[in-house]
């Protein structure tokens, strides 16, 4: 095991959420020792100190710590974990989600998952192509197996390559004929007799390449129009309702629509190019990417000094494949398509539509719907964050609160926890004491009751604070003047999302209050120590660190955790004790 310092551990219900610590909720090296006893770690003496919540504390409290590396992973430069290696060999972009076909086959997936376009079926492939809401895997048997939103069917025949569009799907066959599926308006799914090396789908037309570099293509007139028949390329790629091919001299030429400068190639040269919806990319030898076309999301800005070995282009975002096997995005992340990995973190939260989370050096980093700003955080270093539905706020290492956007401006003070609502923002002080700031649309929540407390979560338009004798009570008003009332229990933990309560009772009973009846329908039994509620779900963490999710049994994906071990919950994500993001449900990040 290796040390790390200086790393943030989190307190949750009297619980330290960090693999240092055993089953009493002490790190490892202070088990059976006194409160606030100092703990050096093992070879940096007066480094670690811990100092344990006494029954004044607040339940939320961030401590510095010398914490152990779990097996597997290893330093990074400047102290960060590190997971194991990647290994993706291919990725394809589709909408607004991404997935990548790893080397020994398996697919990974993350973004929206809506349709379930970001759970893919089990088992392995050689090629995956996505488009629209949907993604086609190809077996090595040379069958398709298609998943997400209502793809076109597949025919029931042996394919040696496939490429998809939003209506259509079309297919290389082993004496090199083409066959495609799905849509025919505008005879896209109808292909010209001939032998092909490659195929490429558009949104509405479809283009193969032959054996001797020539290209043919079908379907709209408008994407097919100055076709090149007499050049010869060796690759092809289809947006929307454009094509260009890769001549052998690394030139590129495109033909069709070009109202977004799609059709009008970098100079290159490149060894492989990629065809977005109104944007191209193309991939030089050194691995660099540059982009042309529709930037209106950033898909045609890859980040600088990104190197890659192959990269793919969707509708308003691109991704590649970096030297490590790891996966590298840019463009519109509204619905987490370019979020392929999130992490290393030591605390993290998760909005409406997007996510934040600390590193060891106390920066927060964000991701999903950039809207207003929510996902752009201010420099830290924070001590903890906590995201709502519209803003995203961290107390910084004063104690202070800052939010991005700054809207309701926060409450003055020094704080150990912050919650964030729809358009409010409450802080608890050391002392138990809970000060708030909201628009005067509700200002009931700038009048909690009386503490002191030790706990506070945040919905849309409530709040609620868990006392020292573990009661918990809530205030403030929606639009129809509903005050959520709480059950007459002792509470170990209490969570909230924007439309729900929930809460770990003393006794390990789960109960939820408000908005969500479908969630109290059969909440788990068990050990737990966090409570994650959602609009139609709630997750809880076990003391073995597996989640268990219950709710809308027509929402599978939320309510279907993978296995553990976590060792922070929020939302339908969890957090690794490697320190890494790993999220189920709507929107989807993969392990790796």
């Amino acid at each position: 095991m290796k040390r790390l310092a200086v790393m943030h551990a989190l307190w949750v219900g009297g619980l330290c959420c960090l693999p240092a610590c055993v089953g009493n909720g002490r790190p490892a090296s202070d088990a059976g020792k006194e409160a606030g006893a100092q703990v050096p770690g093992e070879d940096d003496a007066g480094i670690g100190v811990w100092t344990e919540p006494d029954a004044s504390w607040p339940d939320v409290h961030l401590a510095r710590e010398t914490l152990s590396l779990p097996d597997g992973y290893v330093l990074a430069d400047g102290g960060l974990w590190t997971a194991p290696s990647y290994d993706y060999a291919r990725i394809a972009a589709g909408d607004v989600h991404s997935c990548a076909l790893r080397a020994d086959g398996s697919v990974a997936c993350w973004g929206s998952n809506y349709y379930g376009q970001a759970s893919p079926p089990d088992g392995t492939f050689v090629e995956i192509g996505c488009a629209a809401s949907y993604c086609c895997g190809l077996r090595g048997s040379g069958s398709v197996t298609c998943w997400g939103q209502k793809p076109p069917s597949p025919p029931a025949l042996s394919f040696t390559h496939i490429s998809m569009s939003a209506v259509h799907g079309c297919g290389l066959l082993l004496d090199g004929s083409a066959a495609c599926w799905g849509d025919n308006t505008y005879g896209q799914a109808k292909p010209v007799a001939g032998a092909y090396s490659q195929i490429a789908t558009g949104q509405s037309h479809t283009c193969a390449m032959r054996d001797d570099g020539t290209v043919v293509c079908w379907g709209d007139p408008l994407a097919v129009k100055s076709t090149p028949t007499t050049d010869t390329f060796v690759q092809i790629g289809a947006g929307n309702w454009h094509t260009c091919g890769l001549h052998a001299d690394g030139t590129t030429a495109c033909w069709g629509d070009n109202a977004y400068g799609q059709s009008t190639p970098a100079a290159g040269p490149f060894a492989k190019i990629a065809i977005g919806a109104n944007f191209g990319c193309g991939l030089r030898s050194d691995g660099q990417v540059q982009c042309w076309g529709d930037n209106s999301s950033g898909q045609a800005t890859p980040p600088a000094h990104l190197v890659v070995t192959q990269v793919s282009a969707g509708s308003l975002h691109a991704c590649g494949v970096q030297l490590d096997g790891s996966a590298k995005c840019w463009g519109d992340d509204s619905h987490w398509q370019a979020t392929p990995m999130a992490g290393p973190f030591v605390q993290f939260d998760i909005g409406d539509d997007h996510g934040c989370g600390i590193g060891a050096d106390g920066s927060a980093t964000c991701w999903g719907n950039d809207f207003e700003g929510r996902a752009t955080p201010l420099a830290g270093p924070f001590d903890r964050i906590a995201l709502g539905s519209w803003s995203s706020c961290g107390i910084r290492t004063d104690g202070s609160i800052a939010c991005w956007p700054a809207y309701p401006k926060p409450p003055s003070g020094t704080f150990v926890q912050v919650s964030v609502g729809d358009q409010h923002v409450c802080g608890l002080q050391a002392d138990g004491t809970v000060s708030c700031a909201a628009d005067d649309y509700y200002r009931e929540i700038l009048y909690p009751p009386s503490g002191p407390y030790t706990a506070i979560a945040a919905a849309a338009y409530f709040e609620c604070g868990r006392r020292l004798d573990g009661s918990v009570v809530c205030w403030g008003a929606d639009q129809y003047g509903v005050n959520p009332v709480p059950p007459k229990a002792s509470f170990a933990a209490i969570g909230a999302d924007s439309s729900q309560f929930c809460g770990i009772e003393t006794d390990g009973a789960i109960a939820c209050w408000y908005i969500g009846s479908s969630v109290q329908m059969a909440p788990p039994s068990g050990s737990f120590t966090q409570i994650a509620a959602g609009y139609d779900h709630a997750c809880a963490l076990a003391t073995d660190g597996n989640v268990r999710c219950w709710g809308d049994a027509s929402n599978q994906a939320a309510i279907r955790p993978p296995a553990g071990p976590f060792i922070q919950i929020a939302a339908t994500c969890g957090l690794r004790p490697n320190g890494y993001v790993t999220c189920w449900g709507s929107y989807v990040i993969p392990d790796p």
